[in-house]
């Protein structure tokens, strides 16, 4: 198997670490952590994915897996680490469960922070409720970034939201017809994947868009800008997609937008009174296709509070998770709820729970001084190109 060097090293696989022992990947040594996601198996395993290692966002970042048997009540792990033995970042760990059952651990990987190319990347586990699961091989599967977990349409469609961001270009890959919120989709299960079409939404950061479709079936797309969220919408199952427009003003940050089995959206996103600061992650439900939002539910009231990741059930249930303070608190939230909680604004469902800490690490406090060189040595590294 071919190895490649230098700038080409994030077509490397990572290293799948079962039951890590290497303090250096270990949540009580843990400086920085960030962008959870969470899934729940058929038979009732959560797993939880974190993004975590090193002073900030670069090539020490690792990927942590925990899991809990009993809903989030204790957390076991860590279980399984992703690492990479060269200068690759690891960042934007999705774990989803698929229509079949199967979990998936997608994520991308990056020379350094950012390469202009980046690349998606999955695995599945394999018995993902035993006592010793396994992950399938590193399959990279496009260039880019998926930032949200992947929607699964009506018809058995998958779509996946890639991006190679615009806004960082580097000196090391140039794919200026791969620089906007792409959709790629799958009729095989995640087999293969096409590039099914792609948005063009002014003002954009990092993309991170989420695609949803509607009750009557056309798509709504929403994406990260520096404002807030702009969106854009499909009516040819995500082929064309209009020109983007503002859709709500706030914090410059993730969200994670979901369909529910009668058709409502739950938008979990920052709810602050369009406020530039990351504070008051929320619940919030649409019944009319995303045009309003009446609905809303404070799951943490706190400052510093970012980047959710959801897990609707059949029945109903809707598992979160989002950080809160990277930098010090480095605290993973969980919470359960329920549709009718967000729209009496209140928990009235007995099977809901809030403000419940999942991980949380430790390691000692990162300053202002070590920070800042360490992004300036990043950002060198990287070949970025102001714009």
């Amino acid at each position: 198997m071919q190895h490649y060097q230098e700038n080409e090293a994030a077509l490397n696989p990572a290293t799948i670490i079962y039951h890590p022992a290497d303090p250096g990947l270990s949540l009580e040594n843990c400086r920085w952590l960030s962008a959870p996601s969470i899934a729940r198996t058929p038979k009732g395993r959560l797993w939880v994915s974190i993004s975590m290692g090193g002073v900030h966002e670069g090539s020490d970042n690792f990927i942590l897996l925990i899991s809990s048997d009993d809903d989030g009540v204790s957390w076991a792990g860590p279980r399984i680490a992703l690492d990479h033995p060269d200068p690759v970042r690891l960042f934007e760990p999705m774990i989803w469960t698929d229509p079949s059952g199967r979990v998936w651990l997608t994520w991308s990987q990056a020379y350094m922070w950012w390469d202009g190319r980046g690349g998606v990347w999955a695995s599945t586990l394999i018995d993902a409720d035993s006592g010793e699961p396994k992950m399938t091989d590193p399959r990279r599967v496009m260039n880019g970034v998926m930032a949200v977990q992947p929607y699964f349409g009506k018809t058995g469609r998958w779509y996946w939201p890639v991006a190679c961001w615009k806004r960082f270009p580097s000196t090391h890959f140039q794919l200026p017809q791969e620089e906007f919120s792409m959709i790629y989709a799958s009729d095989d299960m995640g087999q293969t994947f096409f590039l099914l079409g792609k948005s063009d939404v002014a003002d954009r950061l990092f993309d991170e868009h989420a695609v949803v479709e509607r009750p009557d079936g056309s798509m709504l797309m929403i994406v990260r800008t520096d404002y807030g969220f702009g969106s854009s919408d499909s009516f040819d199952g995500g082929k064309t997609w209009t020109e983007g427009k503002i859709y709500r003003k706030g914090p410059s940050a993730k969200s994670s937008l979901r369909r529910l089995a009668d058709g409502r959206l739950v938008w979990i996103t920052h709810n602050n009174g369009f406020q530039p600061q990351r504070s008051h992650m929320s619940a919030l439900l649409s019944e009319d296709g995303g045009a309003t939002w009446p609905y809303s539910l404070l799951l943490d009231g706190r400052s510093d509070v970012s980047y959710p990741g959801t897990h609707v059930t059949e029945d109903g249930r809707i598992y979160i998770v989002h950080d809160k303070g990277r930098y010090d608190d480095k605290e993973i939230m969980f919470h359960v709820i329920r549709a009718e909680d967000i729209v009496a604004g209140k928990l009235v469902c007995s099977d809901s729970r809030l403000m419940e800490v999942a991980a949380k690490g430790g390691g000692k406090p990162i300053t202002k001084e070590e920070l800042a060189a360490a992004y300036e040595e990043t950002m060198k590294k990287s070949g970025i190109i102001m714009k």
